[in-house]
């Protein structure tokens, strides 16, 4: 994932939203492991800087689940302001998925 910030040194949280397809009227949420493993590596591109994270996702229901967004905060003040948000199109570009 990649996006523009001033300052590549902020602590992040990835704080992931997923819904839970299910063929059952009762919808439920999975139990998801979320790891951000290393801190992001920094490129430039087009003239910004840009931060790509690596996100390991682990769904312990059984159940399929789709990832819907992605929401990242600043760990120091995630009661504050989204540094970024992805959704839609925009999200789905975002990604690039190493599972097999």
């Amino acid at each position: 994932m990649r996006f523009a910030i001033r300052t590549a040194s902020l602590g992040v949280a990835i704080i992931l939203a997923a819904s839970v397809v299910v063929a059952q009227a009762q919808a439920t949420f999975p139990t998801l492991d979320i790891r951000v493993p290393v801190p992001p590596r920094p490129f430039v591109a087009g003239g910004a800087v840009h931060l790509a994270y690596e996100i390991h996702l682990t769904n312990f229901s059984g159940m399929a689940t789709r990832l819907d967004s992605v929401e990242v905060r600043d760990t120091a003040r995630p009661e504050e302001a989204l540094l970024a948000s992805f959704e839609g199109t925009q999200f789905d570009g975002a990604l690039c998925c190493s599972c097999g």
